[in-house]
């Protein structure tokens, strides 16, 4: 009878999970300008009422915003998580909610209590906003629970749902835009009054292709355009990154007043292997040996480098397979074409790194000579075995 009881219970609760796809309730202020978004940033929601997860809050946000993004991407609208609540970001739309119950629930509960006791549960309230004015533009709200759920981690799969339920019915409003498109708006957390022209430069970032994420000093500040963003004076680590090409990094001098403009051109590509950016230099690749140093004892054993003798600054260098990314001192220089690509080193040890998409990486110390020639030099990125 227990066995016909639990049989009875799921049917009961795989059809109700099924139930109400929708959201729950979306109210519409301004369906013209959500019309006409295309980047929209979320700013982490707090759990306003209970919590019980396997996962972290942070880790549970990034689920509903990866899958809020990616359900939306299809109708031409960028979703980026912002750090937190306070950093400015470049926007259109700035979503702000709560999860009001994240809950994975009681199995004991569910099996000893039955009748849909102990379920897990995952219920969002959120609003967006437009970014130049605050101004509303829609409120939603949504759940989705689970009493005899297959999956191990139904909380999680709660979560998914609900953005899913959510970007469904956000995409099923974007209406054609009918208002000129004049780029993304500079927000800040609160009215910051004049800047201090000494301190602070406005800094513009774009990139090709557009619609990318800019983090700065490892946080993330908005999508490309970023328009006029205000950057602390100092060294300023800026990157820029989209799926399917190479992240674009900078160590970025900022001077006080100093307007910059800095635009990334990504390669089609993944990231270099993690064996490479083990042990780096806040740039994303392996850390230099010390300039005064022109082969640090260490250079073949701990840091893997392979020291090579160049006459002098100028080389032209030549890789067994084109199209090899090369970083030198942490910068990126180009890739490789049939004919080599022209460097000038400076230094007298000058690191180098190369990155090849199919062939993985190699960490280079040139070892450079004053001759004013140029001098030619042959990488192999393939395997020894893979020339024969």
């Amino acid at each position: 009878m227990r066995l016909l009881a639990l049989v009875a219970f799921s049917s009961l609760a795989l059809v109700a999970r099924v139930q109400g796809d929708a959201a729950d309730r979306v109210q519409w202020q301004d369906s013209a300008a959500w019309a006409c978004a295309t980047h929209v940033v979320v700013r982490p929601f707090p759990v306003t009422g209970p919590f019980k997860g396997t996962r972290s809050i942070p880790e549970y946000m990034r689920l509903f915003v990866d899958e809020l993004g990616g359900r939306l991407r299809n109708a031409g609208v960028d979703v980026v998580l912002a750090a937190d609540d306070t950093s400015p970001v470049s926007a259109d739309v700035i979503i702000r909610g709560e999860f009001v119950d994240l809950t994975s629930g009681s199995r004991a509960a569910r099996f000893w209590v039955g009748f849909g006791a102990g379920k897990s549960k995952c219920h969002v309230r959120m609003t967006g906003t437009r970014a130049r004015d605050g101004g509303p533009i829609f409120s939603a709200e949504h759940e989705r629970l689970s009493a005899f759920g297959l999956a191990k981690d139904e909380l999680s799969e709660n979560v998914t749902e609900v953005a899913a339920d959510l970007a469904q019915a956000l995409a099923q409003n974007r209406g054609q835009c009918t208002a000129p498109k004049t780029g993304s708006t500079l927000v800040t957390a609160s009215v910051t009054g004049s800047v201090n022209p000494t301190t602070t430069a406005a800094v513009t970032i774009e990139s090709t292709p557009p619609n990318a994420e800019v983090s700065l000093d490892g946080n993330l500040i908005g999508t490309t355009p970023l328009m006029g963003y205000p950057m602390a004076a100092g060294t300023r680590a800026v990157a820029v990154s989209k799926k399917g090409f190479l992240t674009w990094r900078r160590n970025l001098a900022v001077q006080g007043g100093a307007a910059t403009r800095l635009s990334a051109e990504l390669a089609a590509g993944s990231d270099p292997p993690e064996s490479l950016v083990a042990s780096t230099a806040g740039d994303g690749v392996p850390a230099a040996p010390p300039a005064a140093e022109v082969v640090p004892p260490d250079v073949d054993s701990d840091k893997k480098w392979e020291p090579i003798d160049v006459d002098g600054p100028d080389i032209l260098l030549v890789t067994d397979v084109p199209d090899t990314l090369v970083y030198i001192n942490g910068q990126r220089k180009g890739m490789t074409s049939p004919e080599g690509l022209a460097l000038h080193l400076e230094g007298r040890a000058t690191s180098c790194v190369l990155v090849h998409q199919v062939h993985g990486g190699k960490a280079i110390l040139f070892r450079v000579g004053t001759a004013p020639n140029q001098s030619r030099v042959l990488i192999k990125m393939r395997p020894a075995a893979a020339t024969q």
